[in-house]
């Protein structure tokens, strides 16, 4: 026993960043939500009273899960409580175990596969809870005892996330008809690279590249871990699981289980799964494109969608790329140049246009709520790009479209509806479809959108109340839907790849546009010729065809794609979802969730003292002796701790709780010993008086408050945040008088500060903003004691582009000023890195310049230890001018640093999620010492 109790606390030394990564909080829901939950043996079900009957068909879906979903494991799921986010357009789902939950996101995906979301997301997200119950076992069950829940989040972080991820996008393509990973656009970079020749190692395959394209570690852990099933075996990853539970302390206990077991390693089976892969696909890539693929210079892998007609010779696309933004672009089809017309990263849906003004639909995050996004349609004129105008007449508003009337959409409920709203009319949808795409069509004078149901995917007709099937649903995914006279352009995957079609709306004849060697998309119609883009190995590029040049005239309706691209692997025969049929009964099984009462929810504790809610702002000496237990709702609006330990051979206590319920945050913070009272005096008579005198334990008390504002919108991030903070400590101030001594409390302080940031967003390459600047006041002063004065100080920094693309430059000033007192306070802002902080000041004028940029993307390390993707360096110089506190003379003095920051972006463990090691230097003026330090921020 006490060997393991002295492993665990080794791993959870070595892991404390990972646990901390499992108790984060992905934001929250507005706070007048009426909350409700229903449990059954599998979930516990918590969702806004108003969603009850879409809540009721995901209750079923994890109760026929619960039966099936477990496949390769030997343990079946842990009940597991769900939350629901209903208004929240940017779907997802999380499962995390500090506190054990699900976080689903329920708005459908913009874009769909051919099965409905709640379905495909229920099962990838049980999966998880699977994978996750499956470590809870052996030595990690034993550490749950000691360290709660997060002792399998812990665990888990040891689990290569291309498996994890991997095998849940498995799990829901095995139970659907024609689920995600068998898309042909799930495989279509992967098959392009392969197709030419890359040669990767493992450990880039696996985290990616800052230099070449590589697909996510969805999409290769979907491929390594579907081979490894059939050939190694059904229990495969059930053993490494339980190897990984039973021997956490091993740290590389994945890479060890299979080498013990099955004498293979990640990098193996990653190389015996692209050979098979690169083998099936070698024999049936050799279709050459019938498009003719515009000549178009890009430098960096680039994705260009929704191309529609500006005039004769433009199109107007959407384009990104590695250091680009999802942008608003004409590109000339004579000679293929590209011309940016503006910025748009939050773009949701195919944009429109009359030649003058373009419209689209974009996400608009909430003013408080990070749980609460909508949809706006916008508008900007083509001559006037600098201004983008908002329509106001929908916060849920998708797919905007012209008519002859006007801009109509698709209108969104947050409890499931769909309707198409236009200038003459609202027509309802149902509750039980979800719409991805709508079209107008000129000729007919109708409405036709993209319907996805249990039925799978078709295209409706809306003739004034009446909806009809133009193209009968099935399990061939549709997609980019236009219509232009009487003739339907869309993309559909019925012939096992990614291809143009068109619908006759007149003789109801499918037909193929396109035939391609990976892939086109999104066909629309310019005079004699039809664009699209089409995949290349620079990305999807504009292509152009001949509009009578027709590959299949007369598509026949299936039930099921053809299979190209996809290699026969191990069935789980394991229930398909697209089967079972949805019900509106509304059980009578469920009851109101008591916030109150839910407000605490202790998940984890262990053996150490420490702040978890912060611990990613403190040195690692914050960690001593003693127990620290941790809370937090499953709302994530309540937050916080309670730690008891050890320091300086004296007990302390410290706790935290951190209200998010409103739009107005709440922060406690309290401190008892650890330390003595602080007393503050001026001559050795007092100091000894103080030592004699004053014996007791430092308490201190925090209680804050602010108010944050989310203004973002387009491709600017902006947020306001007003703060108050009273700071109560137990201090004395001590002076001599004569022969007498003077006590006087110095306990209150209260700090202001008013903040606020506007930024452009970043491109994949960027590591800091292009554009930006911030602004940030403060006020801090005692209320008490008049032996201390305030401080007030304004602190201002600015982004810009740097000499060259990608390269930063950041200029940063600050004003500080300090009243006249005995005392001063020892904060300074902006201050030279390295040079004698202790000095009180008066006057304090500031400032820095920081210049930096990419060295390399080395791609490569110690294969499954350590993989850095960027090498980058920031140069600085601060400066700074100060006259000293209580300095009758007023002499200003200078003091000033340089240095630099050598910045490695790198992958631990093989794991796809980025972290940053800085090792710093600095040469201050005032010592002339130069100081060298180095942190890791780690991801999780």
């Amino acid at each position: 026993m006490k060997q393991y109790l002295i492993f665990f606390l080794l791993l959870f030394v070595v892991f404390s960043d990972n646990a901390n990564a499992q108790y984060y909080s992905e934001g929250q829901d507005r706070a007048n939500i009426n909350w409700v939950e229903k449990k059954s043996h599998s979930v516990r079900l918590i969702y806004p009273k108003e969603y009850n009957l879409k809540a009721q068909l995901l209750s079923n879906y994890f109760k026929i899960l619960s039966s099936s979903d477990t496949f390769g494991f030997s343990k079946k799921a842990q009940q597991i409580p769900v939350v629901l986010h209903t208004e929240n357009q940017y779907s997802n789902g999380v499962v995390v175990w500090a506190p054990k939950r699900m976080e689903l996101q329920t708005l459908p995906q913009i874009k769909a596969s051919a099965t409905p979301w709640l379905k495909q997301l229920s099962a990838h997200e049980y999966r998880h809870v699977v994978q996750m119950s499956n470590l809870r076992r052996g030595f990690t069950k034993f550490g749950s005892y000691i360290l709660g829940q997060q002792a399998v989040g812990i665990a888990a972080g040891l689990m290569p996330d291309w498996f994890l991820e991997g095998d849940a996008t498995l799990a829901e393509t095995q139970a659907a008809s024609n689920g995600r990973g068998v898309q042909p656009d799930f495989t279509i970079g992967l098959r392009m690279l392969l197709d030419n020749n890359a040669n990767y190692g493992s450990d880039k395959w696996f985290c990616g590249s800052f230099k070449d394209y590589v697909p996510d570690h969805y999409h290769i852990g979907y491929q390594v871990v579907n081979w490894s099933y059939t050939k190694y075996g059904t229990k495969i990853w059930d053993n490494v699981t339980d190897y990984t539970a039973r021997y956490p302390y091993l740290i590389f206990t994945p890479n060890i289980a299979l080498k013990r077991k099955y004498a293979t390693s990640p990098s193996k089976l990653l190389n015996e799964t692209l050979a098979n892969l690169n083998e099936f696909w070698k024999s049936r890539q050799k279709i050459n494109n019938s498009s003719t693929i515009l000549t178009t210079r890009v430098d960096s892998h680039t994705t260009i969608e929704y191309p529609v007609e500006l005039n004769d010779s433009t199109v107007l696309a959407v384009l990104s790329n590695f250091d680009q933004l999802k942008s608003l672009v004409e590109i000339d089809l004579n000679d293929g140049e590209i011309k940016t017309i503006r910025e748009v990263p939050r773009l949701n849906s195919r944009p429109v246009t009359d030649g003058k003004n373009i419209w689209w639909s974009e996400y608009r995050p909430s003013m408080f709520w990070e749980q609460k996004n909508n949809s706006v349609i916008c508008k900007l004129s083509i001559d006037n790009p600098g201004r983008v105008y908002t329509l106001k007449t929908s916060d849920n508003a998708l797919f905007a479209t012209l008519t002859e009337e006007g801009v109509a959409w698709i209108d969104v409920d947050y409890n499931g509806g769909y309707a198409i709203v236009s200038p003459k009319q609202r027509v309802e949808l149902g509750d039980t479809l979800s719409v991805h795409g709508l079209a107008w069509d000129n000729l007919t004078k109708c409405f036709y959108y993209i319907g996805l149901s249990d039925s799978g995917i078709g295209i409706y007709k809306v003739d004034n109340d009446s909806i009809n099937a133009v193209l009968e649903p099935s399990f061939v995914t549709i997609d980019d839907l236009s219509a232009k006279n009487g003739i339907l352009y869309f993309t559909s995957t019925l012939s096992g790849i990614d291809e143009a079609h068109t619908l006759n709306l007149k003789t109801g004849i499918q037909s193929q546009i396109s035939r391609s060697r990976y892939g086109s998309r999104a066909p629309y119609p310019i005079k004699s010729r039809l664009v699209m883009t089409t995949y290349t190995k620079d990305g999807f590029l504009v292509a152009y065809h001949s509009a009578d040049s027709i590959v299949n005239d007369n598509v026949q309706w299936q039930k099921l794609p053809t299979n190209r691209v996809n290699p026969n692997r191990y069935n789980w025969n394991i229930v398909n979802l697209d089967t079972v049929t949805t019900t509106t009964t509304v059980s009578e099984n469920s009851r109101k969730f008591r916030k109150l009462t839910n407000l605490l929810n202790v998940h984890s504790w262990g053996p150490l003292s420490y702040n978890p809610i912060e611990i990613g702002q403190e040195d690692v000496n914050e960690f001593y002796p003693g127990i620290t237990l941790v809370s937090q709702n499953l709302l994530s609006n309540g937050v916080g701790f309670f730690s008891w330990g050890i320091k300086n051979n004296m007990s302390f206590i410290r706790s935290q709780f951190d209200w998010l319920g409103w739009p107005v945050k709440l922060r406690t913070k309290i401190t008892y010993g650890g330390d003595k009272q602080y007393v503050y005096t001026r001559s050795v008579e007092a100091f000894n008086y103080v030592r004699s005198k004053f014996n007791d334990k430092k308490l201190s008390l925090n209680i804050s408050a602010y108010l944050p504002f989310n203004f973002s919108s387009g491709y600017t991030n902006r947020y306001l945040t007003m703060q108050v903070g009273h700071y109560y400590e137990n201090s004395k101030v001590v002076m001599k008088s004569y022969d007498s001594f003077v006590e006087e409390n110095m306990n209150h302080i209260v700090a202001l500060s008013l903040q606020y940031n506007s930024n452009r967003m970043m491109s994949y390459r960027e590591f800091l903003p292009r554009w930006g600047y911030g602004v940030k006041a403060d006020l801090y002063q005692t209320l008490d004691s008049k032996k201390f004065g305030k401080i007030k100080s304004i602190y201002g920094q600015t982004y810009l582009p740097g000499l060259v693309r990608n390269h930063s430059l950041k200029l940063s000033g600050a004003l500080q000023q300090q009243s006249d007192a005995l005392f001063g306070f020892s904060n300074k802002i902006l201050y030279p890195r390295g040079a004698k902080h202790y000095i009180p000041v008066k006057n304090l004028q500031s400032y820095a310049v920081d210049y930096q940029l990419p060295l390399c993307y080395p791609d490569g390390g110690i294969r499954g230890l350590v993989y850095i993707k960027r090498i980058r360096l920031n140069l600085f110089y601060n400066g700074a001018r100060y006259t000293e506190f209580n300095d009758i003379n007023k002499k200003w003095n200078t003091v000033s640093s340089i240095g630099g920051d050598l910045y490695f972006d790198f992958n631990p463990l093989s794991r796809s999620a980025t972290s940053i090691a800085k090792l710093s230097i600095s040469l201050p003026n005032d010592t002339k010492k130069m100081q060298i330090s180095f942190a890791i921020d780690m991801s999780f």
